[in-house]
């Protein structure tokens, strides 16, 4: 006879996007500026990501924060190319309310831009891999920790056209996502209620539609752009978080339980300034949302430097 399991849940998938010369977590930095002489860019960039997931019936809800960087290095190889690398880190920490999740990620792949007066399109391809330490607090009243890995998959694309008007520039965007993850097994230590959790693989599709905006004004010689970038998000895929688990000292069948379900709609905001201090030297600073999507929440800030040479 199985035991009821109660859930292991763990963060969904991190969606990484590539956006003018530089990679941030679920984010777009500052619109691609126009060609400057050098064919060299060094960039960077750090965020934060604070996300809620609402409880739903008899599934419980959880929260997690997740702190990372990225850098990459990109070359123009012509006046409408350029390729670049890119690698990033990220920590996140989730609260099960009670127990907890931490999760170690490392990523790394290429994009490639083509520029072509207001006419942009942007391409990537990368893969990571995650180190998850769990802490559950269990019906028995002691605790059950655990240590797994996952890997994971994901393309991006995206195109739109920017249109002109004196110092205001503003036009659609598009984008298309794919990510795949895949969870180890593992079994859980420490209490008379440990789990064997089975492997799984969760995958997420989604498209982006929006517009962004930006406005150049100077003051002296430094060139101040605030930004925004609004888009309806539609999740085709992802929608609750299956964990399969039996009871380590007690025989029975495994067990699926769900995590609280997903909305597939939200709308993504991206808002904040850049700033060229000079030619070859800029950096940002944005506030990076989703919201109105069923049972959950994320709200970020994010900021980076890029330098040309």
């Amino acid at each position: 006879m199985a035991a009821p399991v109660p859930p292991v849940p763990t963060p969904p998938p991190p969606s990484k996007e590539v956006v003018g010369k530089g990679v941030v977590t679920g984010k777009e930095e500052l619109p691609p500026p126009p060609i400057p002489e050098k064919r060299w860019n060094l960039w960077g960039a750090g965020y934060g990501d604070f996300v809620n997931v609402d409880d739903e019936d008899a599934a419980k809800g959880y929260r997690y924060t997740t702190g990372g960087m990225t850098a990459g290095l990109d070359y123009r190889l012509t006046d409408q190319f350029v390729v670049g690398l890119i690698a990033g880190y990220a920590h996140t920490w989730t609260n099960l309310r009670p127990g907890s999740v931490d999760v170690d990620t490392g990523w790394g792949g290429v994009y490639l831009g083509y520029f072509n007066h207001g006419f942009y399109a942007l391409a990537s391809a990368f893969g990571g891999g995650n180190n998850v330490s769990n802490s559950r607090a269990t019906v028995a009243g002691d605790s059950a920790t655990s240590s797994t890995g996952s890997e994971e998959l994901s393309t991006f694309i995206s195109a739109g056209y920017d249109f002109h008007w004196g110092h205001l520039t503003s036009g659609p965007t598009a984008a298309l996502q794919y990510s795949w993850i895949n969870l180890n097994g593992f079994t859980e230590t420490g209490s008379i209620t440990d789990l064997k959790v089975s492997g799984d693989s969760q995958e997420s599709l989604r498209t982006d539609l929006g517009f962004r905006a930006w406005y150049t004004f100077q003051v002296g010689q430094i060139a101040i752009r605030p930004f925004l970038r609004a888009a309806w998000d539609h999740e085709y895929k992802e929608s609750t978080l299956p964990v399969t688990a039996n009871l380590v000292n007690i025989s029975g069948s495994p067990v699926t339980v769900f995590g609280p379900s997903l909305g597939h709609d939200s709308a993504i905001v991206n808002a904040g300034v850049s700033v060229a201090w000079t030619p070859t030297i800029s950096t940002y600073v944005s506030y990076d949302g989703q919201l109105g999507r069923g049972n959950f929440d994320s709200n970020g800030v994010s900021g980076g430097i890029r330098i040309s040479f």
